[in-house]
């Protein structure tokens, strides 16, 4: 895979005894570090700041500058760039329990105690936890053969990529295929 492209994955799918059934086909994408899990990328823009003090391993807690655009059961990134260099970011606490204004800082209460000092003015940004692939389509097939694709977006730094279809019964496909997106294809 490349990085800067997108792709178009695209795939024929039926059931095999005509039943309907649910498929979903994606991809997953790895790095040089493994999979690249969802969390590690999706993050909530401008939500960059930093630590205000010292937070101590063992301790379930934090005091962050601006929690502004945070939210509870998101996860918090370490050692960020503004401008996403680093990710996917594998550097991540959490998740959040809750945030509380307190004095000018905001208390970041987490559902784990730390397992390491985290240094006053790290540089931190709140990440989502979603699926770990990217759902090209999610689609209901019988008997006649259904087809479906759709454009996917490399993941910062992922250099492979697996084909994965999922379907809560016995199913018949052909023509799965990905390729890189051209310019003129309709999604």
């Amino acid at each position: 895979m490349d990085a800067d492209k997108e792709y178009y994955l695209s795939g024929s799918f039926r059931s095999k005894n005509g039943a309907s059934v649910d498929i979903t086909l994606g991809l997953i994408q790895y790095d040089a570090l493994g999979q690249i899990h969802a969390v590690h990328v999706n993050h909530i823009p401008e939500s960059e700041t930093m630590l205000s003090h010292v937070a101590k391993k063992g301790e379930n807690s934090l005091l962050i500058f601006d929690t502004s655009r945070w939210a509870p059961k998101g996860m918090i990134a370490l050692d960020v760039a503004e401008d996403g260099s680093d990710l996917p970011n594998r550097n991540l606490i959490g998740p959040v329990t809750s945030i509380k204004l307190m004095g000018g800082d905001y208390l970041v209460n987490l559902e784990k105690p730390l397992e390491k000092d985290i240094a006053s003015e790290t540089k931190v940004r709140m990440h989502l936890p979603h699926d770990s692939s990217e759902h090209v389509k999610k689609i209901t097939a019988k008997g006649e053969w259904v087809s479906c694709g759709r454009r996917i977006q490399a993941l910062p730094k992922a250099t492979r990529a697996q084909v994965f279809i999922m379907a809560e019964q016995a199913i018949l496909f052909q023509d799965v295929h990905i390729e890189v997106f051209p310019e003129n294809l309709a999604e």
